[in-house]
């Protein structure tokens, strides 16, 4: 992953390879192809301005600042470990500009012992309890169809990032954080305090029934 710097506009800028999910969809004859465009890419990334940079280190971060300066925000999805390493956090941008509000997304966070792993949202629907209670009953963990961590973690993070933006007027720039894992454990809602407090486990329910509220299933 790539850091992603958003302003006036939205500018992503990564190498044109950094993501598998970038070349999705695309045949071996597109990916090849300046006219590449994968299946996920009009969805995700919608009205933004992409541009791949190949410069020295030192003309690299010269250019980045220079977009710093015109920007609101510095958004990055990486492991918790890397923004500080890559010079992306408030402390290191304060200086080219001092409102600046730095956006970061990571698996679990960047002040604990799993700053530096890597993170998945099909990894963090396993870990956090959600296949346990997808699916038909005598069935195999079950994930959700869709992304939903990712998308839910992104929503969370523009909360963050636009209540940061409301709030500078008064309080200046700050980093931002939301982890992947903090945001599907919040998820876990009624059924993890229903688990904390009364020791009631959850599981699957035929026809996707809700699991103590009637009528809700499938009914032919």
């Amino acid at each position: 992953m790539k850091p992603v710097l958003r302003s006036s506009g939205s500018a992503r800028v990564e190498e044109a390879t950094a993501s598998c999910r970038l070349l999705t969809g695309t045949t071996p004859k597109a990916v090849s192809s300046a006219e590449a465009a994968s299946a996920p890419g009009p969805a995700c990334h919608r009205a933004h301005h992409s541009a791949t940079r190949t410069r020295p280190r030192d003309e690299g971060r010269a250019l980045f600042h220079e977009l710093v300066k015109k920007s609101d925000v510095v958004w990055n999805n990486l492991r918790g470990s890397q923004p500080a390493k890559m010079g992306l956090t408030f402390d290191d941008l304060k200086g080219v500009k001092p409102d600046i509000i730095c956006t970061h997304i990571s698996a679990y966070g960047r002040d604990n012992d799993r700053a530096d792993w890597p993170g998945y949202d099909y990894l963090m629907q396993a870990e956090c309890g959600f296949l346990s209670v997808t699916g038909e009953p005598g069935t195999p963990p079950a994930r959700f169809g869709l992304s939903m961590i990712d998308f839910m973690t992104g929503v969370v993070a523009a909360l963050g990032c636009v209540s940061a933006l409301l709030a500078r007027p008064q309080q200046g720039g700050r980093d931002v954080d939301v982890s992947l894992f903090d945001v599907a454990l919040h998820q876990l809602t009624y059924p993890g305090t229903w688990y904390l407090n009364h020791g009631i486990e959850t599981g699957r329910v035929a026809r996707s029934a809700h699991p103590y509220n009637t009528p809700v299933q499938l009914y032919k």
